[in-house]
């Protein structure tokens, strides 16, 4: 087990980008345990949001591929359009801590 002085010699210890990292993934950890979800799409899938596609509305759709940043893609079977879980909805493109989004959400 480690002790506080250990841990906190490490953490003095880690590069500028190693810190950068750890502190993302303390915070996506916060995020699971407090939502269940650490982006707005994993929050969408959990609460069971229907995947249809945004420009002719079918649900017949199917995962595609990823984004740069790992966000799941969907192609539509039907008209071909590729799209994201938040395509088109107010979360598209938000640069918005999602920790704070989700407390919008909550709010409301």
């Amino acid at each position: 087990m480690s002790t506080k002085d250990s841990f906190e010699d490490y953490v003095f210890s880690l590069s500028k980008d190693d810190f950068e990292l750890l502190k993302d993934t303390i915070i996506k950890r916060n995020n699971m345990e407090k939502y269940r979800a650490s982006s707005i799409e994993e929050l969408a899938l959990l609460k069971e949001r229907p995947i249809l596609c945004p420009a002719c509305g079918s649900s017949d759709c199917i995962k595609d591929d990823h984004t740069a940043n790992g966000t799941e893609r969907y192609l539509c079977k039907e008209c071909g359009h590729t799209f994201i879980l938040v395509s088109k909805s107010i979360f598209n493109s938000m640069k918005i801590d999602f920790d704070i989004l989700a407390r919008y959400v909550q709010l409301m």
